[in-house]
């Protein structure tokens, strides 16, 4: 049952919004139903992501804190996420909005990618 729910929560969902896309014009009441569940999905994300950089953050303090010896790993991933939260909040056109383009496209997108290929080829030999 804990299974279940989210799962059918999830397959209702992506087949409302995909019925939205298809047949916008024959049903023109499912189109306000699937602009309140995309602005849901949108909040739910949002502190989803916030939790998740919380528990980072307490995760890699406590390693730190304890001296581990691949606390340099916890230093690095704090230097990360901070150069991307400054330079991400740069107002555009600045040095700033440079450096994060720079490093999204040039370090981020890079690495999803390639975690993205590993876990296709984790996921076939499974």
């Amino acid at each position: 049952m804990r299974k279940e729910v989210p799962i059918a929560i999830g397959f209702i969902a992506g087949a409302l919004i995909l019925f939205e896309y298809f047949f916008k014009d024959m049903a023109p009441g499912v189109s306000v139903i699937a602009t309140k569940a995309q602005n849901w999905g949108s909040i739910i994300s949002a502190f989803a992501m916030g939790l998740a950089a919380a528990n980072l953050i307490v995760i890699h303090g406590r390693r730190i804190r304890s001296k581990h010896p691949d606390a340099w790993m916890s230093w690095v991933m704090y230097a990360g996420i901070l150069s991307m939260v400054v330079t991400g909040f740069a107002a555009k056109g600045t040095l700033l909005s440079d450096i994060y383009t720079f490093l999204f496209d040039g370090l981020y997108l890079p690495l999803g990618t390639a975690m993205f290929s590993i876990m296709i080829f984790f996921i076939a030999s499974a």
